[in-house]
């Protein structure tokens, strides 16, 4: 076996805990302790900090990486002064945030970045088959249910369809319809549509408004660039039966998201409510303003205080996106997410292809809905993707000098 290859294997099995195995719902009985789980995220560090300073010339985020690592700890300040959380726990919460160095690993063993992406594409394709099987076998679906303190429900029904929360992060998908939507507009072949459609499948599966509205405004900004350049009849076609599809079908397909999104507006928004009390917090507290309230420990007086504003007020970070991150890592987090987005859309853009400008352009849309870090399997796919973003960079860079 390759010594790239053993490393994706690696990072597979981080993967697969990350995800609780799919939101198989006996995971918790699986568990290791905190002791194993801190090694665990440490894994992609010690397999690469030797390393790191040698391929620093084909790091483009080298640096951004360390503070994607540090400030997240440095929040820490504000958990052990603000709210009580002890050093222990804040150094256990801060744990997974290691999880960055994803991106040296793969730097470290030259992982091709077409098997880095076959990496994602793999996780993706078992998460749509087990939402599809299981929606045929819900009395039988053992991944992404509901505990049976929650509602005595199998799953959340949207659309007539199980909303199976199997783990991993949906954006995941996203980036892999932009890169595949982007190829096939240029080129009609079958392997790209059935990718294509396999996404798509995806991607509305999850039942999340922001990640369908994410899809559309990938489907829409792709071919608006795309037309200005040569696209084939048959892409041409293919975009047309999408749009086809979702205007003479729209009502059917997301009628429940229709009817949440008229059942907000005409009331009071929760995410309103979410917006004015965490903004509250950030511009009335200078440590909150500066380092967010940092990662809380489930047992802590923090992990007490988020958990009072979830389960008593209905309060997520997670739902307001930028906001709920600043509140959560303070306000040079946030800086370092926009330092980030202007290397890649304005500073390097001509080295930088369509489909990553797309992808850019589809979260920054939807940064006031959903941030896309934060959680450890979203940061170890950002690792991937700003890694894919640095192999395309070497590629067209050598394409320019020949």
């Amino acid at each position: 076996m390759k010594k790239n290859s053993k490393a994706l294997l690696v990072l597979g099995i981080i993967w697969l805990y990350l995800s609780n195995f799919f939101g198989y719902n006996k995971f918790s009985q699986i568990r290791v302790s905190y002791a194993i789980e801190c090694l665990l995220y440490s894994i992609p560090l010690l397999m690469s900090y030797k390393n790191i300073n040698r391929h620093r010339t084909t790091m483009c985020f080298h640096n951004e990486i360390i503070l994607l690592i540090v400030l997240p700890l440095i929040s820490g300040i504000s958990a052990i002064i603000e709210f009580n959380q002890s050093l222990y726990q804040t150094l256990v919460a801060w744990v997974p945030s290691l999880l960055w160095a994803t991106y040296y690993l793969l730097h470290t063993y030259k992982v091709p970045y077409s098997k880095a992406l076959k990496f994602l594409l793999l996780f993706t394709f078992i998460g749509v088959a087990i939402m599809t099987v299981q929606q045929f076998i819900p009395n039988q679906a053992i991944f992404g249910v509901l505990g049976v303190n929650e509602y005595d429900k199998i799953a959340e029904v949207r659309n007539g369809l199980y909303r199976f929360r199997i783990g991993g992060a949906a954006c995941a998908g996203i980036f892999l319809f932009t890169f595949y939507f982007n190829k096939l507009i240029k080129e009609y072949k079958r392997i790209q549509i059935i990718i294509s459609i396999i996404l798509i499948l995806y991607i509305y599966l999850t039942l999340t408004r922001q990640t369908i509205l994410t899809a559309l405004i990938v489907i829409v900004s792709t071919y608006i660039v795309s037309s200005k350049k040569n696209i084939s009849l048959q892409s041409v076609l293919l975009v047309f039966i999408f749009i086809s599809v979702f205007y003479f079908y729209g009502e059917q397909l997301f009628n429940s998201f229709i009817d949440k999104t008229i059942e907000q507006t005409s009331g009071e928004d929760i995410r309103l409510v979410e917006y004015e009390y965490f903004s509250n917090e950030i511009f009335t507290n200078p440590m909150i303003f500066i380092f967010g309230t940092g990662i809380p420990h489930a047992s802590s007086p923090l992990g007490a205080y988020y958990k009072s504003l979830e389960d008593n007020y209905s309060l997520f970070t997670s739902d307001i996106g930028i906001i709920g991150t600043w509140f959560n890592y303070g306000i040079i987090y946030i800086i370092l997410f926009l330092w980030i987005t202007y290397k890649v859309i304005i500073k390097m853009r001509k080295y930088i292809p369509t489909y990553i400008q797309i992808y850019y352009f589809s979260v920054i849309i939807i940064l006031p809905l959903a941030f896309p870090w934060g959680t450890s399997i979203s940061n170890m796919l950002w690792a991937f993707i700003l890694y894919i973003i640095d192999c395309e960079i070497i590629n067209n860079k050598k394409n320019k000098l020949l």
